[in-house]
C-alpha cells in the first residue's frame, strides 16, 4: 500500500511529477499514446532501486543473495572427496564420523534446574514464581529438548555410517546437511529460528547454553540482594567475528575475573538474540512490572529510548523495564549525534544498533511520527504462527525517531534484526 501511494495519487496528473529522488522516474508528459511510449522508452533498461523507494543498497544486497545462490549450487554438486596431503582422501563417511565425534565430545550436558540459585524458584505468598524465573524454567527445557535430538541423532547416523543401523531417509538428509554444512532439519524442528552455517551454529548454541548454565538468573533486576548481569564478548570462528552471549553473576569472583583479564566491559543488557523464545521474555519484563505498580498487564505496552551511552557506561539495569543489545539495523543509519534515523551509508549494508530501554507503560500512544520499525530474528523476514500465536520471526515493532515521512523507511525495507544479514551470528 505504501508502494501505491507513491503512484495512485492525483498529483500523478501534474506533469513533472517526480516518482523518485533523482528524478529520473518521472509521470509521463500529457499527450498522445506514442508521447507516453517514447518517455518509458527513455527510463534506463534495469530498473533501479529508487524506483521502489529503497535505497542503492538494495542492488548490493540483490546481487549478494544471487552470487550465494550460485556458489551454493556449486557447491552442492562438488564431488564429495577432498585430498588430504596428496597421501590419500578424505571420504564423505570420514567427514561426518569426524564432525560427529568431535560434536558429541564437546556437547553441553543437559542443564538441571538444581544447579541454580536455592531460591531462584521458589514461589511468594500468593504461590507465584517470579516471571523470569518462569521464563528461566522454560529455556531450560526447550534447551535440553534440542540437545537430547542432537544427541540421539548425531549416535544414530554414527552407527549408520559404520553400516551397525539402517541408514532411515532422516538420517540421510542428516547426513546430506553435515556436508554441505548447513543445519538439519530434524534439529531446525527443535531449534530457535537461525540462517548460521552449520559451523557457526554449533559454536553459537555452545554459548547460549554456557550462558544460561554459568549463571543463576537470566535478566537484571533489582530484587534481592544478588545482582546479575550480561556480559557480551565477540570471538572469532574461521575469520569471522561472532557474538557471543554470556551471562554472570557478580558474586562468582572466578567467572569475573576471567573477562576482567580480558578487558570485557560490564554489561546490564540483554542479548535478545540468545533467549529461545524472546516473546516469552519480553511479556515477562512486562509482567514484572505489572505486578510491581499493581496494574493490568493488557494495559501495558513498551515504550523505546536508544541510550546515546555505550554499553561499557551502563553500571546498572534500569528501574523498570530492561536495557536491550545486539540489535542490527539494515536499510538505514542511525545518526547518534541528532537520535534519528537517516539514510543508509553507501555499502553498508547493516550496522550494529545502540543500546534500547525497553520500558513498560500504562495505555502508551506512539508518537505518530515516529517509525513503526520491526524487528525480525533472522534476515529472512519471514515465519509462520506458531500454537502461541506468535510469529517465528517477528517479534515486535520498535518505535524510531523519524525527521521524514515514516513511510520513506516502510519503502527501504528498515528494519531491526537480532542475527545481522549473512547468517553469521549475533
Amino acid at each position: 500500500l505504501t508502494v501505491l501511494d507513491r503512484y495512485c495519487t492525483p498529483q500523478m496528473l501534474a506533469y513533472g511529477y517526480a516518482l523518485s529522488d533523482s528524478g529520473v522516474y518521472r509521470a509521463p508528459p500529457p499527450g498522445s499514446l506514442q508521447a507516453a511510449r517514447a518517455a518509458v522508452d527513455r527510463l534506463p533498461i534495469t530498473e533501479q532501486p529508487e524506483v521502489f523507494g529503497l535505497s542503492p543498497n538494495a542492488d548490493i544486497a540483490f546481487q549478494l543473495a544471487e552470487a550465494s545462490a550460485i556458489i551454493a549450487n556449486l557447491a552442492s554438486i562438488q564431488p564429495r572427496e577432498t585430498p588430504v596431503g596428496g597421501a590419500g582422501v578424505l571420504t564423505p563417511d570420514r567427514i561426518v564420523l569426524n564432525f560427529v565425534q568431535r560434536t558429541l565430545d564437546s556437547l553441553p550436558r543437559p542443564l538441571v534446574q538444581a544447579d541454580g540459585k536455592a531460591s531462584l524458584f521458589d514461589v511468594d505468598d500468593s504461590g507465584r514464581m517470579h516471571p523470569m524465573s518462569t521464563v528461566l524454567s522454560q529455556e531450560i527445557v526447550r534447551f535440553n529438548r534440542l540437545l537430547a535430538t542432537i544427541r540421539s541423532t548425531l549416535g544414530d547416523v554414527d552407527l549408520a555410517v559404520k553400516g551397525l543401523v539402517v541408514m532411515s531417509m532422516q538420517l540421510e538428509a542428516i547426513y546430506s546437511s553435515i556436508l554441505a554444512d548447513q543445519v538439519p532439519a530434524a534439529w531446525t524442528k527443535e531449534a530457535y529460528p537461525s540462517m548460521m552455517p552449520l559451523s557457526v551454529w554449533i559454536q553459537d548454541l555452545h554459548k547460549r547454553i554456557t550462558a544460561l548454565r554459568v549463571t543463576d538468573l537470566v535478566y537484571s533486576w533489582r530484587a534481592g540482594a544478588s545482582q546479575f548481569h550480561l556480559r557480551n564478548i565477540l570471538f572469532w570462528h574461521d575469520g569471522c567475528c561472532v557474538r557471543a552471549a554470556f551471562l554472570q553473576r557478580e558474586s562468582d569472583g572466578t567467572y569475573l575475573q576471567h573477562w576482567l583479564e580480558h578487558g570485557a566491559a560490564e554489561h546490564n543488557c540483554f542479548w535478545l538474540a540468545g533467549i529461545f523464545f524472546p516473546q516469552g521474555f519480553l511479556t515477562a519484563v512486562l509482567q514484572t512490572f505489572a505486578r510491581k505498580y499493581n496494574v493490568p498487564i493488557d494495559s501495558l505496552s513498551f515504550s523505546f529510548e536508544v541510550l546515546r551511552v555505550p554499553k561499557s557506561e551502563l553500571k546498572s539495569p534500569p528501574a523498570d523495564g530492561v536495557f536491550i543489545d545486539g540489535l542490527f539495523l539494515e536499510g538505514a543509519h542511525w545518526d547518534a549525534e541528532a537520535g534519528v534515523l537517516a539514510a543508509a551509508r553507501p555499502g553498508v549494508m547493516f550496522s550494529e544498533f545502540p543500546v534500547v530501554h525497553f520500558l513498560p507503560r500504562q495505555h502508551h500512544t506512539p508518537d505518530a511520527h515516529d517509525y513503526a520499525c520491526p524487528v525480525y530474528r533472522t534476515p529472512a523476514r519471514r515465519g509462520v504462527l506458531s500454537t502461541t500465536g506468535h510469529s517465528t520471526n517477528f517479534l515486535l515493532a520498535l518505535q524510531l525517531p523519524s525527521k521524514v515521512d515514516p513511510n520513506t523507511w516502510t519503502l527501504s525495507g528498515v528494519a531491526l534484526l537480532t542475527q545481522p544479514p549473512g547468517g553469521l551470528g549475533s
